[in-house]
């Protein structure tokens, strides 16, 4: 299904922020594989024996990756809490996705997350 292009909202907001607009929504954040940011399902979630999707709260994403404002051994470009991300979303079907900025400056074409209403997550 197509949907036409306004129903298609947009910000740009730090990581930090966005998890707080998700908890604000009642949504849940998943952390695919992404090639430069590939630590977040683990911190978050810790050791995952399968390959299923898991979803979790914002506000637990968001107090394990709180300590990334620290100094860390992680490049600024691949700590997920420092730059600005882009969040796209369409509230009509309840998902969406988060983007960080590339190493160029432009936006990375895979998502580092991925949002839920949580009634559209299974």
């Amino acid at each position: 299904m197509h949907l036409p292009e306004e129903e298609i909202q947009e910000m740009s907001a730090s990581f930090l922020m966005l998890l707080d607009r998700l908890a604000e929504q009642g949504w849940q954040v998943s952390f695919p594989h992404h090639h430069w940011i590939d630590y977040l399902d683990y911190l978050v979630g810790g050791v995952s024996l399968g390959r299923e999707r898991r979803w979790y709260d914002p506000e637990l994403a968001k107090a394990k990756v709180l300590p990334l404002l620290d100094d860390t051994d992680i490049d600024d470009a691949r700590n997920v809490v420092k730059g600005d991300m882009r969040y796209c979303w369409n509230e009509h079907v309840g998902k969406g996705s988060i983007y960080p900025q590339g190493l160029s400056g432009g936006l990375s074409m895979r998502p580092v997350a991925n949002t839920c209403a949580r009634e559209t997550n299974r």
